[in-house]
């Protein structure tokens, strides 16, 4: 299911063209809680195997790295509802400088009516309750350097991501075919939980 048509963002923390993107689970449950009024239950997502873009160089990191950045943001705007954007570049330390990259946004729950008004976090102590949303809800960045053809996989600690894997330098070519011998990013979400009225 396409999720919304390309058109220029205009997220305050985003600027870029969106594409057709789409989502393993997209559903929303409304339930009543005894600490906030109302809330939905954001189901947890898949983002499987998202292959970056040839930007410069030749498709093969042959060794040469790549250094590999992911930053990953969780926002919120009213009109867009709350979204998953995803950054990641990867580059060769030397060599010819080959280099990709992914930029895409998810969205993980569709607009309402109702304004969401706080989500279910940890604090600053590691406590969780609820606490005003903001336009940027949370984020995470990793940056490490592949030496090998194997994807890395991190078990995120964020109260709404459960897992990020990249791939970097394969056996084979590594930029643009989008094969099973390709880099790529996967993001696992863990269920969110958000306050509206």
């Amino acid at each position: 299911m396409c999720l919304f048509r390309k058109a220029q963002s205009s997220h305050p923390y985003v600027t870029m063209t969106r594409a057709c993107a789409t989502l393993s689970v997209v559903a929303l449950s409304a339930v009543a809680s005894p600490g906030h009024a109302a809330y939905d239950e954001i189901p947890a997502a898949s983002f499987e195997r998202q292959c970056p873009t040839h930007e410069a160089g030749d498709r093969e990191f042959n060794g040469n790295g790549p250094e590999v950045y992911t930053s990953l943001y969780l926002l919120y705007d009213h009109a867009f509802g709350i979204e998953l954007f995803a950054y990641m570049n990867q580059k060769e330390t030397r060599g010819d400088r080959s280099e990709a990259e992914l930029l895409k946004v998810y969205t993980l729950a569709l607009p309402r009516s109702e304004k969401y008004t706080h989500v279910w976090m940890p604090d600053s102590s590691g406590s969780y309750r609820w606490q005003p949303i903001s336009a940027r809800i949370d984020h995470f960045d990793d940056l490490y350097e592949d030496h090998d053809h194997q994807p890395r996989t991190l078990e995120a600690s964020r109260f709404w991501l459960a897992e990020v894997t990249t791939n970097g330098d394969t056996k084979g070519n590594d930029i643009g075919a989008c094969t099973t011998d390709d880099a790529y990013l996967t993001v696992r979400t863990q269920p969110l939980y958000v306050g509206y009225q």
